[in-house]
């Protein structure tokens, strides 16, 4: 007789252990709140965590009007998965993953942002920094000065050839 109560007690105990394991989702790439300098193949990938089934996803990227929404993603639990989108205009965008598993888990990385501040140079990418832009600046500057004197110099020739 115990042995007959002692099984379904067992089971129930493993059944409410695996119904509560939560399902989490983390931001894998980008971080919240950073400046990526492309606007091509912008990679944003998640990851979700559960005991129980493989979780399903949806995704959203958006601006002032929709980028992407993408729902019913079959996601392996435990691995990153990762959402490319490509040729975003220069500015802030949230992003956000939310997942569901059959046992009706859900979770969530939550908004998250990302600033696309590139810079172009004949219509591709070009990631510049700080020092890059100022030696740019400066030889573009020598090159000013350079054809200004060599202009000075042709006109002071023909003043004096004049004299």
């Amino acid at each position: 007789m115990e042995q007959k109560l002692l099984i379904p007690l067992v089971m129930s105990l493993l059944l409410i252990s695996f119904a509560s394991a939560a399902l989490t989702v983390t931001v894998d790439s980008p971080a919240n709140s950073s400046t990526l300098n492309t606007r091509t193949d912008i990679d944003f990938s998640w990851t979700a965590n559960t005991n129980s089934t493989i979780p399903t996803c949806s995704f959203r990227i958006s601006a002032n009007s929709g980028i992407s929404n993408e729902s019913g993603i079959a996601v392996t639990d435990e691995e990153s998965y990762t959402k490319t989108i490509d040729l975003l205009q220069d500015g802030t965008y949230s992003w956000i993953a939310n997942c569901s598993d059959a046992a009706a888990q859900t979770g969530t990385t939550g908004k998250n942002y990302v600033t696309i501040d590139a810079f172009t140079y004949g219509g591709e990418d070009v990631a510049v920094s700080g020092i890059d832009l100022l030696v740019s600046i400066f030889v573009g500057l020598l090159g000013f000065a350079s054809l200004v004197a060599m202009i000075a110099m042709i006109l002071f020739a023909r003043w004096i050839k004049k004299k």
